[in-house]
């Protein structure tokens, strides 16, 4: 287009006579000149915008992966943490309806050792000191009962301490992460719940009610090794 503009340019020009002709010839030193100079002007600001249409998507790209390093950083944290706190509940749990707890007879205990035991139970300091007050003969129905309340309320409050967990880091696991831990949460309070309805009421069917204590607990076994996997998938997909 350029070189075609320059013929006619300088055909009109020719036509116009002597001072037409410098103009022409002036033209002809001075224009690749300007139209060069325009050109890398163009070029310079196409190059400009292109630099900072890079830097954009530079910026995008670094933060969105800042982000998401983040959040697997947490998850490192966050998983490990979680299967600890299940695991401490479902332990303290599956001790609270353990069908073959053993029990001291504390009949046949001196009373050093007795006050020993006592001592080093995890009963309440309340029911220690009344403990250590019965007669011999109500020491052992006062201390299964006891050791009951106590072990229910551990269990209580890691059942709590891990659904507290799950609920405030949620948003750093996946849909089906959070879907297996709130089934395995789910079922053990359900668990606790049963098991202290079946102390506190004596006259329900309590047979009944340890059947399901018993599906209850057989639910959560199977529920484990699908959960490991999962979460040392994701723990290596983070790595990765």
């Amino acid at each position: 287009m350029i070189g075609e503009l320059l013929k006619n340019l300088g055909s009109f020009i020719a036509a116009g006579g002597g001072g037409a002709a410098i103009a022409w010839v002036i033209f002809k030193k001075l224009g690749d000149g300007w139209l060069a100079d325009r050109f890398a002007k163009r070029l310079e600001t196409f190059k400009y915008e292109q630099v900072k249409d890079l830097e954009q998507l530079r910026h995008k790209i670094t933060s969105l992966f800042s982000r998401i390093s983040k959040i697997h950083e947490k998850e490192f944290e966050v998983l490990p943490m979680a299967w600890l706190k299940l695991h401490q509940a479902y332990g303290l749990v599956s001790r609270l309806c353990s069908a073959l707890k053993q029990f001291p007879d504390f009949r046949q205990m001196s009373t050093p050792m007795f006050e020993a035991f006592v001592a080093g139970s995890a009963l309440h300091e309340v029911r220690k000191k009344e403990l250590l007050a019965l007669e011999v003969s109500e020491r052992d129905q006062y201390y299964r009962e006891g050791i009951f309340w106590s072990e229910l309320a551990e269990a209580k409050s890691a059942q709590m301490e891990l659904n507290n967990y799950l609920v405030m880091n949620r948003i750093f696991m996946n849909e089906s992460l959070c879907k297996s831990f709130n089934e395995i949460n789910a079922l053990l309070k359900s668990i606790i719940i049963t098991q202290e309805i079946v102390n506190q009421m004596p006259h329900l069917p309590a047979v009944e009610l340890r059947q399901q204590l018993e599906i209850d607990l057989a639910k959560i076994e199977p529920l484990l090794p699908p959960l490991e996997s999962a979460i040392q998938e994701r723990l290596h997909y983070s790595e990765a």
